[in-house]
Formats: structure tokens, C-alpha cells, sequence
């Protein structure tokens, strides 16, 4: 549910209406928000379980997206939350050491911020996902399991309001 909502999150991010795109060939639109994309590794230590001694060494790996020249990434707060460390793969390769600024679990988004942006790295156009409605034909381009550079085409199935929430 919360993989689900977050891929929601980052359609309604990137996501490019097809019918809006049609002037430009899927492929050019993937090639150029491809680049945008990040691949966040998470690394913490946690209690040892029955029969280990002593702590262990827990990863977790999921996509995010460059969404600021300043180095800002959006990312789903369950790849962060019990983050010790977080470094960013980018697209050309690079790795840097990021930090956690802020988390909504709720919403299963987190914000990132990276210590130095590498010079190859392109900043994601933010979409306005009020033009975005249900049964719109949409994609997403992510790095799942550290994939990167995947492309899912799907439809937007619903819109939460700000007035409704979780069971409503």
C-alpha cells in the first residue's frame, strides 16, 4: 500500500500526461526524465536478533528524484526512516552522502538533501498535478531494486483530496 501511494506521489511529480506528450515521442520524454531520477541506498544498524550477537548492518534501496539544482530529493519515507546513512547513485554514476531533512510517514514521502550536486546531474521539471485527473495515460520512470532507468505505463486510478484521508 505505502509502495503504491508513494509511485502515486511520484507520478503526480513526473509524470507527463500522454495525451499532453504527444508533440514528443515517448522515448525522447523517458531519455529526458531518466536522467532525473536516483537511486537511494539506506543503510542502519539494528539490534541483533536471536542467536546473532551484536548489531547488524540493514540496507534498504529505492528510487528518488532530483527536484532542485540545490541537491533536493524527493523519495518514500520507508526507504529512510531507520536510515543511520543515506548515499544517492545518480544517473551519470556518481555517489554522495545525502541526509534526511524531513519524512512523512503518512504520506511515505521524504526530502533529501545530497552534499554536492555532481555536475552532470539534471533537475527534474515539477509537473502541476492539478492538470493530472483519473483515467489520464501516464508513466513513471524510476530505479527499482536499483534498476535504474525503468519506464511504467499505467492510469492515474484515483486522487486524494486534501479534505479526505487514509479511509475515507
Amino acid at each position: 500500500m505505502r509502495k503504491n501511494f508513494f509511485t502515486a506521489i511520484l507520478t503526480a511529480v513526473l509524470a507527463l500526461s500522454l495525451g499532453t506528450a504527444n508533440a514528443a515521442a515517448l522515448r525522447d520524454v523517458f531519455k529526458r526524465v531518466s536522467a532525473s531520477v536516483v537511486v537511494v541506498l539506506a543503510e542502519s544498524r539494528s539490534p541483533g536478533t536471536l542467536g546473532r550477537q551484536g548489531p547488524a548492518d540493514v540496507g534498504g534501496l529505492g528510487s528518488g528524484v532530483l527536484i532542485s539544482q540545490s541537491g533536493s530529493i524527493l523519495t518514500a519515507a520507508h526507504v529512510v526512516e531507520a536510515a543511520d546513512r543515506v548515499t544517492i547513485r545518480f544517473a551519470g554514476g556518481a555517489i554522495v552522502a545525502a541526509r534526511v531533512v524531513a519524512s512523512d510517514p503518512l504520506a511515505d514521502l521524504a526530502l533529501l538533501q545530497v552534499t554536492q550536486v555532481p555536475q552532470d546531474a539534471v533537475v527534474a521539471r515539477i509537473g502541476d498535478s492539478d492538470k493530472v485527473d483519473v483515467a489520464d495515460q501516464v508513466f513513471v520512470v524510476g530505479a527499482p531494486y536499483g534498476i535504474s532507468e525503468t519506464l511504467t505505463v499505467g492510469y492515474v486510478s484515483a486522487r486524494r483530496t486534501a479534505s479526505s484521508g487514509p479511509g475515507d
